[in-house]
């Protein structure tokens, strides 16, 4: 098992920005049913309800699969009116970005076989299509 560390991602600004997410807890558990997943935040907003968030975890279901589990959020502040009944002092969140990728893996496979999946993935995310859908909110025709 890998330990729990920092993780920095880059944005997609046109100049990238460093995502440091800090580790807050460890995943609990290895059945999928029951596990707590890990836990990570960046703390780039000025209250805990902008921070991003990446959870993790790995475990067995029922019949013997893995589900390697991966959610992301970016979650989106409000800016409060002062002329409002909004108490501007409590950030309130606007909207969130989530991402959820699922891998379900049989016990079986091989290492280079999830390593493959994992790399497709990756580069399906930098196709045209997976860009246009996900940037632009356009689907594949």
């Amino acid at each position: 098992m890998a330990a729990i560390t920092q993780i920095v991602l880059n944005d997609g600004a046109s100049t990238p920005v460093e995502h440091t997410f800090v580790p807050m807890t460890p995943q609990t558990g290895a059945i999928a049913s029951t596990l707590t997943p890990a836990l990570w935040y960046s703390k780039d907003a000025d209250s805990v309800a902008g921070y991003q968030r990446l959870n993790a975890s790995v475990g067995r279901n029922g019949n013997g699969m893995y589900k390697a589990l991966v959610d992301l959020a970016i979650p989106r502040l409000a800016s409060p009116s002062a002329s409002c009944c909004t108490d501007t002092n409590v950030p309130s969140v606007t909207d969130e970005h989530l991402v959820n990728v699922r891998f379900t893996l049989p016990p079986t496979g091989t290492p280079q076989l999830r390593k493959n999946l994992r790399i497709e993935l990756i580069n399906y995310l930098q196709t045209a299509q997976a860009i246009a859908m996900i940037d632009d909110l356009e689907p594949a025709w």
